[in-house]
């Protein structure tokens, strides 16, 4: 009776048949999971104290494939087994043929993992800060050219032509799509001219256009920067490779000139003790506790400058200076701090007088200031004279 049933038709074919199809997409998934399972324990094995390594990402990339793949094989063998009336019969193989390539493409898709882990394990182990940034730019490229490879063979399934008619079909389409979008490909232009020059790497702090942050990201067709207040700047690839870069993050010090003005009254010998007192608070001598904080900026031909250079219109203007490296710009603020105060404290001790922004008006008779002027004297006597 139960034979009897599985031999009756539904829609052209036996029971038995839908039966069997059903289960060559059943055992396709099961085998493919079970697959899935051992690649995964294969993948656990490849652990190095809890850390992944490019095995792993390898075996996990294609264990999540897995199932995808013996779904699309199983339905495969489906279609050959169910007898489908007419264009169906096309159409059923059609189907089956996308969703292997589907399926495979997918598989693909997840294996671009293995380059990108290669490449950001690189940077961590050598500092090499443009793998990180090329990690994440190599990955979506892969990405974009398996996804067209893709479109193209189901284009090739669908139309049954091959692939270099379907290329040449698409010429025209390509040209005015080229011209739409001369934006964007001018921008992966630009991305990579910029790795060619290699005028910054993520992480390092530039000033790009007065916007100074950190550079978070780069990708095909733009690089984000993060301000130091915190906001976010996109800026094309296209605009970015044509403007200057300051890469503040490659500096090998960061250089400090500052002015040390003191008034126009000061004596010579006041204005020697100025400049030998900055000398010395900029000194350091090895084995010396005191000076230590001034290792920083000594080092090499780097050495600190001081120099009475200039007469400025309400001022004597003393030069200083002096380079601090490492480019640590925190620990280069603490020092600035403690240079400023100790050059206050020795100034006042020294009683020299720091100048300011001022005029000066010089009275007759003022003992302090006397005004005196060429021929003055003899327009006072003339002026005598005449009272006289």
């Amino acid at each position: 009776m139960n034979m009897e049933l599985l031999d009756e038709e539904l829609w052209g074919n036996t029971i038995w048949r839908y039966i069997l199809a059903l289960l060559c997409v059943l055992s396709g998934y099961l085998i493919a999971k079970f697959l899935e399972i051992g690649v995964r324990a294969m993948a656990k094995r490849q652990d190095q104290d809890g850390k992944d390594t490019a095995a792993k990402v390898f075996y996990e990339a294609v264990g999540r494939s897995f199932g995808a793949i013996g779904m699309s094989i199983g339905f495969r063998f489906a279609t050959g087994i169910i007898e489908f009336p007419g264009r169906i019969e096309t159409i059923a193989d059609t189907a089956a043929a996308i969703l292997i390539v589907l399926a495979f493409g997918l598989m693909v898709l997840h294996l671009v993992a293995v380059p990108e882990y290669v490449l950001r394990k690189k940077s961590q182990q050598d500092d090499a800060r443009m793998d990180a940034m090329l990690a994440p730019l190599i990955g979506r490229t892969i990405r974009v050219v398996v996804i067209a490879v893709i479109v193209l063979q189901i284009f090739q399934i669908v139309s049954g032509k091959d692939i270099t008619t379907i290329l040449a079909g698409l010429g025209i389409a390509s040209l005015a799509f080229g011209l739409a979008a001369q934006e964007s490909i001018g921008n992966i232009f630009g991305a990579v001219f910029l790795f060619m020059n290699k005028p910054f790497e993520i992480g390092e702090r530039c000033n790009i256009d007065g916007h100074d942050g950190v550079i978070t990201e780069m990708g095909l067709t733009c690089t984000r920067l993060q301000r130091l207040d915190g906001h976010m700047v996109t800026i094309p690839n296209g605009q970015l490779y044509k403007k200057t870069i300051h890469n503040v993050g490659k500096r090998p010090y960061i250089r400090r000139l500052m002015n040390v003005t003191i008034t126009y009254d000061t004596p010579p010998e006041k204005i020697e003790e100025a400049v030998k007192i900055l000398r010395d608070l900029l000194a350091y001598k090895e084995g010396d506790e005191s000076t230590k904080i001034n290792e920083p900026i000594n080092q090499g031909d780097l050495l600190p400058r001081v120099y009475f250079n200039e007469f400025n219109a309400d001022s004597l203007n003393i030069i200083c200076i002096y380079w601090y490296q490492p480019p640590v710009y925190w620990d280069f603020m603490e020092h600035s701090q403690w240079l400023n105060l100790r050059i206050i404290k020795a100034f006042g001790d020294a009683d020299i007088d720091f100048a300011f922004p001022s005029q000066t008006i010089y009275l007759a008779g003022d003992d302090r200031r006397p005004l005196t002027l060429p021929g003055l004297d003899s327009l006072s006597k003339q002026g005598g004279d005449k009272e006289t």
